[in-house]
């Protein structure tokens, strides 16, 4: 596998400054240190045939592998599916619409986000890595994280988005909000260039290295 890494990753086909959205990328990848990003890309590529677009530190990318194959990955802290990932235009669109700041600006970003995302096809995505039946049985569990970065929603409270937005959803799905084990975790994270809305579907706790080499196992 060194050696593989060594001379295949360049293979990855990755696109730089592209915007990410044109594409509807359904996959984030997210690792635990830079020096595993040659890795990660080499996997991505070799073992699941993914297709790779780059948003500054982000790894997007589309593979239509079956789900054991994610579940081999070394590199991978997380894998994600991707529900929204807004920039630009759709970006100051969200700034409008929450310039106002406090808790009507938090429960107007809240809004926002469940009227702009595409939800079903990303849980849908979640409920096939977790094997659940396509149609759900009973209503799914779930818990919103919500995280700011840099200063241009700075006036919106991370807490205040993630109360409105569970509320929101709750409402409009029939799912139940529950903090503790809950069946699913949404993630926002807010940006001053850009906004991610995901879904974990696969973690691994940590991503021991010794001796230079990858010594875990996988997802």
């Amino acid at each position: 596998l060194a050696n593989a890494t060594e001379t295949s990753v360049e293979k990855a086909p990755v696109a730089q400054g592209q915007d990410v959205q044109d594409t509807h990328p359904r996959f984030l990848i997210t690792i635990a240190e830079p020096s595993l990003e040659r890795l990660a890309l080499w996997e991505l590529s070799e073992r699941l045939g993914a297709s790779v677009k780059r948003a500054q530190c982000r790894i997007f990318f589309n593979s239509t592998a079956p789900v054991e194959r994610f579940a081999g990955l070394k590199s991978a802290e997380k894998i994600c599916a991707v529900v929204l990932h807004a920039q630009a235009s759709d970006l100051h669109a969200l700034a409008a619409v929450c310039e106002s700041g406090g808790e009507a600006g938090s429960k107007a970003a809240a809004e926002w986000v469940v009227d702009t995302c595409i939800w079903d096809p990303a849980v849908a995505l979640w409920r096939r890595f977790q094997g659940l039946p396509a149609e759900p049985e009973a209503p799914l569990t779930f818990k919103v994280t919500c995280r700011r970065k840099g200063a241009r929603f700075s006036h919106i409270s991370s807490q205040g988005v993630a109360v409105a937005l569970a509320s929101s959803l709750a409402a409009r799905h029939g799912w139940r909000a529950k903090v503790r084990s809950p069946d699913l975790e949404v993630r926002v994270l807010f940006g001053d260039s850009d906004l991610l809305v995901d879904l974990p579907l696969l973690f691994q706790a940590s991503v021991r290295i010794g001796g230079g080499e990858i010594v875990e196992a996988g997802l």
